[in-house]
């Protein structure tokens, strides 16, 4: 059969479309970016946003897999963009159209939820054979979450609220099996083996990844929250036998702390303690550390646009390998045009030693700049290329 996987690029998509080609299916992976998989599966480019690819990538097509999303534009992309899909594929004569939900989302207030029940209404009104199999949340979804704050000593966590993670590869399992069947309408939900609390999840995760935060779970307010503490988002459908989330837990990465990450972790407070006295305590550091007097445009400017931000682009990128060149290279880049401004001027400050003062603390934070730069690139040219994977 020739099936078309929209979203094929994304985390599920990526544990689907060799489960398919290995069922003998012939497989196009859809997306903005379409890229080759592996023999048997092919990238196609589409856009559900502007419909752009949509005919051409259904032509021939037996079934369509829809899993594409994009909380960021949902209007265009789950809503509109599904009736685009669902209007190519009739014209096109795909017979069946199988969709992936979410479980609960008939009954919250979350707007991405709204736009997954309505997307739901235009694939049941499509005049296609349609499937639609509605999920708990991966156990990724709590990485994705907590990545981001990983940059904090503290993580506030929404205090009482409930999931029921599943592991993307048992949906994969089953969005197989649907293919098989044939339109199948509305099938019952798939969960995850266990209701837990998004702390714990939370805690595990940031004990899996090497690291110690405080969690600290808050009692937030509204709708949103109270429909994720009354449990709408579980399911008693729950996959026996399946992986845990503490199973998933064993296979995160720690943190790696190298010679990098302790040099971009050094370099970070170098620059967020300076930033944290001036934003907080401006009268403490002019009287005790350095008389730069009352604050300015130039001291707001440099302090809301160079040293806040990279304080914080070097703290989050210690901790994620593949961040770390970007950010140095752009951090090294504009201190070093601040080594540049402050040497012009180095002996026009009162008092006089407050000029080179500074110069020499902005070069001695480049010279860190350089030398975790010179790591990092290190670090990267010694991975081990990965054997080719056979198809």
């Amino acid at each position: 059969m020739r099936i078309l996987v929209t979203g094929g690029n994304g985390d599920l998509g990526l544990a689907l479309v060799p489960l398919l080609v290995e069922a003998g299916h012939e497989v196009r992976v859809g997306g903005r970016r379409p890229r080759f998989r592996r023999d048997g599966a092919t990238g196609v480019q589409l856009d559900l946003a502007s419909g752009t690819g949509l005919a051409e990538a259904v032509t021939g097509v037996e079934a369509v897999v829809h899993l594409a999303t994009d909380p960021f534009h949902l209007e265009q992309v789950d809503v509109a963009g599904t009736a685009r899909l669902a209007e190519a594929a009739r014209a096109a004569g795909v017979s069946h159209l199988l969709y992936l939900s979410i479980v609960g989302v008939d009954d919250h207030p979350f707007p991405y939820y709204r736009a997954k029940v309505d997307a739901e209404r235009i694939v049941e009104r499509s005049g296609i054979g349609w499937t639609i199999l509605r999920a708990t949340q991966f156990h990724s979804l709590v990485g994705r979450y907590v990545e981001p704050l990983l940059a904090l000593p503290i993580l506030p966590v929404p205090r009482r609220v409930r999931l029921q993670p599943v592991d993307g590869r048992v949906v994969a399992d089953r969005l197989v099996e649907l293919i098989a069947a044939g339109p199948s309408g509305r099938v019952p939900d798939l969960g995850g083996p266990r209701v837990e609390r998004l702390e714990s999840l939370v805690r595990r995760y940031v004990r899996a990844r090497g690291l110690r935060r405080l969690v600290v779970p808050v009692p937030f307010g509204g709708k949103t929250i109270a429909a994720f503490r009354d449990g709408r988002l579980l399911t008693e459908q729950r996959a026996a036998g399946a992986q845990t989330f503490d199973d998933y837990a064993t296979t995160l990465r720690p943190v790696r702390r190298d010679a990098a990450f302790r040099l971009l972790r050094l370099t970070a407070v170098l620059f967020g303690v300076p930033a944290l006295l001036l934003a907080f305590a401006p009268g403490f550091f002019h009287a005790e550390i350095a008389p730069f007097g009352p604050r300015s445009d130039h001291f707001l400017r440099d302090l809301a646009t160079f040293v806040v931000p990279v304080a914080i682009a070097l703290w989050m990128a210690a901790s994620r390998p593949s961040w770390r060149r970007p950010v140095l290279v752009l951090a090294s880049i504009q201190n070093g045009l601040h080594v540049l401004n402050h040497a012009v001027d180095v002996l026009a400050t009162d008092p006089a030693w407050l000029g080179p003062a500074n110069l020499a603390a902005l070069v001695v934070v480049q010279v860190l700049l350089w030398r975790a730069l010179r790591l990092s690139s290190r670090a990267a040219f010694d991975q081990p290329v990965p054997e080719a994977v056979p198809a």
